[in-house]
């Protein structure tokens, strides 16, 4: 892996790191769209800069995950303002 890039997180961003170790240790069933769940939910709570960091941490996209762009999570940013 590479060295640590995520200094000042949240305990929420934190915790979902966590949870992807645990899943790319263990690859469950369904690891995969777990992972890309916890992303999503990065991604919208604490933006696509630090999801794109995870990635790069973990070295997601060597795994088939790509970085994402704000533009792509611009119809979850429409829902959360509801």
């Amino acid at each position: 892996m590479t060295k640590r890039l995520l200094s000042k997180t949240d305990k929420f961003v934190r915790e979902l790191e966590n949870k992807i170790e645990k899943q790319l240790d263990e690859k469950r069933p369904y690891w995969n769209n777990l992972i890309s769940m916890y992303l999503r939910e990065i991604a919208y709570k604490a933006g696509t800069k630090v999801a794109n960091e995870v990635i790069d941490y973990f070295e997601l996209d060597q795994l088939g995950w790509s970085k994402v762009e704000r533009k792509e999570w611009a119809k979850y940013e429409h829902q959360k303002k509801r």
